[in-house]
């Protein structure tokens, strides 16, 4: 979703670009001229996008929604921070670069392109600001005001304005005077986010860690699946996993290869057993129903609850002969000739 917003906007900049350097016929304007305002604003573009994509998915993790399924917002919260380390340096230097050219060539302050882009950044961030205050007294009427909402919409309200502020002042020509309060200001509120994304989830190792527990889960997954198909066949459980291998489809029980160790199965009765791993970190999330990921082969695990501590932990299954009956029952088999 990111990447599409992404790959929008700077089409609609190109095309916009195109425009105004065609309607350039008594200024005189150099490729540089176009790349370098061109790529000022798709980097601010950029870092707004990321900057808010990475509030909006913080929020989400430190303040959930009991109604809310989990869902790896970690992954969002990566892209954006990827995002923003280089897109907000890049539009600093660029923004530089542009406010040093125009210092040696105050003509170029009247560029075309450099109008048309900043006209286009105000009237985005106008928006962006009307239908803030238009979803907010919405939902205020509605009676859904939470916490997490009300940061959503001023996060949205004060980026729109300090951006919506920034342009302003450039076109009034009041821009070297309130460059370095937005520099700082800018550079403050990126740091902080950035700060408290990795607060939220963790460092790199952590990360890793976090992606060996998922693999596990996704294992644990692909045996369950295999002893629910076992049990369906013939009516009992496996003794052990080993059972499971099977040649002719090709399926081989996976290991912890992370411990280097077997998974333990456990029979608990006649239609329920226990599979067991040991975990790094925990996937336990407050006020928050998690959904596991699909089976290895692609099934799905809706109803099921693979939420762990960190350490050992064993997942308990029972069979439900009325939601997996045998498949053979009632059938009649014919003689093979």
């Amino acid at each position: 979703m990111i990447a599409i917003s992404f790959i929008s906007v700077i089409i609609i900049l190109l095309l916009i670009s195109i425009l105004a350097m065609k309607d350039e016929q008594h200024k005189k304007s150099t490729p540089k001229d176009f790349f370098l305002n061109l790529g000022a604003i798709v980097a601010i573009y950029v870092s707004v996008i990321s900057f808010l994509n990475l509030l909006f998915t913080t929020l989400d993790s430190i303040l959930p929604d009991s109604a809310d399924y989990y869902y790896d917002s970690y992954a969002s919260m990566r892209l954006a921070v990827a995002c923003l380390v280089i897109a907000f340096p890049l539009f600093m230097l660029l923004s530089r670069m542009l406010n040093k050219d125009i210092k040696k060539n105050p003509e170029k302050e009247n560029l075309g392109v450099r109008k048309w882009l900043t006209y286009l950044t105000l009237f985005v961030t106008g928006i962006a600001m009307a239908v803030d205050l238009i979803w907010l007294i919405n939902n205020f009427l509605s009676g859904e005001i939470t916490l997490r909402f009300s940061l959503k919409a001023l996060s949205v309200l004060v980026t729109s304005l300090l951006v919506f502020g920034y342009y302003i002042t450039k076109i009034r020509g009041e821009g070297p005077k309130y460059e370095k309060l937005f520099a700082w200001t800018s550079v403050t509120l990126v740091i902080a986010a950035i700060s408290f994304g990795f607060y939220v989830m963790g460092s790199p190792f952590t990360q890793r860690l976090r992606n060996i527990d998922e693999k596990k889960i996704q294992d644990l997954q692909s045996v369950q699946s295999q002893i629910v198909n076992y049990w369906q066949q013939k009516e009992f459980l496996p003794e052990n996993l080993q059972d499971l291998n099977d040649p002719i489809s090709g399926y081989v029980v996976p290991k912890d290869t992370d411990k280097n160790v077997d998974y333990v199965y456990k029979i608990m009765g006649m239609t329920s057993f226990q599979l067991c791993a040991n975990f790094n970190i925990t996937n336990e999330y407050k006020n928050r129903q998690p959904t596991p990921t699909a089976y290895y082969p692609g099934t799905s695990a809706k109803n099921e609850t693979w939420a762990h501590p960190a350490g050992e932990y064993c997942f308990d299954r029972t069979i439900d002969p009325a939601l997996y009956p045998h498949p053979l029952k009632g059938v009649k088999l014919e003689p093979f000739q």
